[in-house]
């Protein structure tokens, strides 16, 4: 199921419910639907707070400017949020379902796909940072990788986050390079002054 279809399955499951109640309101002299209403508006108050909360999630999940993934066992996409797509120079729908081998060169892809699988079989975290080509623009990213379990905590993929770092890299390298420009000016300074 695509990660709309959940919202989608969730709100047709609500208007079910609503229309059941309403079914049973109508035949309120009846045990059994007056047996029945309760535990239909229990249901309802869960798929309620499940709608509340996927909706949350897809805001946090939507308005973040760092690349948010989940790949499956075989390190297909199963989520990536539209921003981080586009940071690939794609769209969400061009990647969900593929491998990282529709998004990187191949050498890239394939060490991508290696971190993805230690991480899977190991289950411990992997921060790393790499530099790829993405549209003409040689952009750096750090990536975190976590295993993602499921609910019998069996692997179930990876999730993790990617944020483009290149601005802030290339921040650092200008302000080492303006350091060791003003060092060199020092020493000459020095050197002048000491008459050498």
């Amino acid at each position: 199921m695509k990660e709309h279809g959940l919202a989608e399955s969730v709100n047709q499951a609500c208007e079910r419910l609503i229309a059941l109640r309403a079914l049973l309101e109508t035949q309120r002299d009846s045990v059994q639907a007056r047996d029945m209403v309760g535990p239909l508006t229990e249901v309802q108050s869960a798929l309620e707070a499940l709608r509340t909360r996927y909706g949350l999630l897809r805001e946090v999940f939507d308005r973040t400017n760092d690349l948010v993934f989940a790949k499956d066992l075989a390190g297909r996409y199963m989520m990536i949020n539209s921003q981080g797509a586009a940071m690939l120079g794609l769209t969400a729908e061009q990647i969900l379902g593929a491998d990282d081998t529709a998004v990187f060169e191949e050498v890239e892809a394939t060490r991508i796909m290696a971190l993805d699988r230690m991480v899977m079989s190991s289950g411990t975290s992997n921060t790393s940072e790499a530099t790829f080509p993405i549209m003409g623009v040689v952009t750096t990213f750090v990536t975190t990788t976590n295993a993602w379990y499921d609910a019998g905590n069996n692997v179930r993929g990876v999730i993790g986050t990617a944020q483009a770092v290149t601005e802030a890299r290339n921040g650092q390298r200008e302000a080492a390079t303006q350091e060791n420009r003003l060092r060199a000016v020092a020493a000459e300074l020095v050197f002048s002054e000491e008459g050498l």
